[in-house]
């Protein structure tokens, strides 16, 4: 269902060339495959005050840059053993620790020039095309 994160999905595209949105699943589901940690609609509102001061070029660019890594990693994968996993987003000087919390769940982790940002996961696994989708319920930016 991409209700969830629909608002996310229409600012992220919204200054992007056609065939990188397309690619990210504004016009379907993704073609490449990727990991999305997608906050709620919820979420990207209540970041909305950050999120409006930002142009709608620099707004796209963090987006995809900060939320989407490569290949499609499912919770399974990213729960693997008993450390922590790290990935790179598209920006190179952003990561994303996944980390295990204690109930089972999985709590996420940006880290961006040493300010971090967390997330829970409340829905993992949304599979969309070759892509995997992680709903989170805060939007990560540090």
């Amino acid at each position: 269902n991409y209700g969830t994160f629909s608002e996310l999905l229409r600012m992220s595209v919204m200054d992007l060339p056609p065939d990188l949105a397309r690619n990210l699943g504004y016009y379907g589901t993704p073609r490449d495959a990727i990991t999305l940690f997608a906050p709620t609609n919820d979420a990207t509102i209540a970041a909305s005050d950050v999120l409006m001061a930002m142009t709608r070029p620099q707004l796209a660019r963090t987006i995809t840059a900060l939320f989407i890594m490569d290949g499609a990693l499912d919770s399974t994968t990213l729960q693997a053993g008993l450390m922590d996993v790290q990935l790179q987003t598209f920006n190179p000087l952003a990561t994303i620790t996944v980390r295990q919390k204690k109930d089972g769940g999985l709590q996420v982790i940006l880290s961006l020039n040493g300010t971090f940002a967390r997330a829970n996961v409340l829905v993992p696994d949304l599979q969309a095309g070759p892509a995997i989708i992680h709903v989170v319920d805060a939007f990560l930016l540090p």
